[in-house]
């Protein structure tokens, strides 16, 4: 197999690239100079040997320390340590901290349950649990879900709320959940500000 075909099969595993889509990145790529090509395979080494995951929370964050274990978020003594918020992925979260709504800690759970097949595999189920249990001993008061508003999402939220009730019994822990605010459908590292702000505010 040519180069080309081989960079056109990698690039068609990125999310939403067909094959037509991945062969027009490769004919992109060959149009620039090569400084361009350069600097793009120089960054995405500097990711690959960079990035690191928080041993806490599962977030991804970017440090040239390979010892450092945990992300900014961790490591800031100012975040309220009563809450942990679980969502779907690190562009939630991302989109939660530019709303500037919320002053937790977080855990990433790493996807959603097929509303249509109960594989939980990928999720970091057991690690979540020892995490709020951990967490619990030391002032957790308060989980957070913080899910889309759609089927998928709403099957792994009651799946994890199953999960939790020894754990949320052991420790006289409070679970909520997003509000008003998000309509069906809608996906949370898309909506506005506003939108988040007033669905934290009326979780429950």
């Amino acid at each position: 197999m040519q180069p080309f075909d081989s960079l056109q099969n990698l690039l068609m595993r990125l999310p939403s690239i067909g094959r037509r889509q991945a062969r027009r990145l490769v004919f992109f790529l060959l149009q620039q100079d090569s400084g361009f090509r350069k600097e793009l395979s120089s960054m995405i080494q500097s990711v690959d040997q960079n990035m690191r995951l928080c041993q806490n929370s599962f977030q991804y964050f970017y440090s040239v320390n390979p010892d450092e274990a945990l992300s900014l978020i961790e490591r800031d003594g100012s975040r309220h340590t009563e809450q942990i918020m679980i969502v779907e992925k690190d562009m939630d979260l991302e989109a939660i901290e530019k709303s500037n709504t919320y002053k937790g800690t977080y855990f990433v759970i790493g996807g959603l349950i097929p509303a249509i097949k109960d594989d939980t595999s990928h999720l970091r189920i057991e690690p979540l649990l020892q995490h709020i249990d951990n967490r619990a001993q030391s002032g957790l008061t308060e989980i957070i879900m913080a899910f889309s508003y759609n089927p998928e999402s709403e099957h792994t939220r009651m799946y994890l709320e199953e999960k939790l009730k020894p754990v949320i019994a052991k420790h006289s822990l409070t679970i909520s959940k997003l509000g008003r605010g998000l309509s069906t459908g809608t996906e949370l590292e898309y909506s506005d500000s506003d939108t988040l702000r007033h669905a934290m505010e009326s979780r429950g």
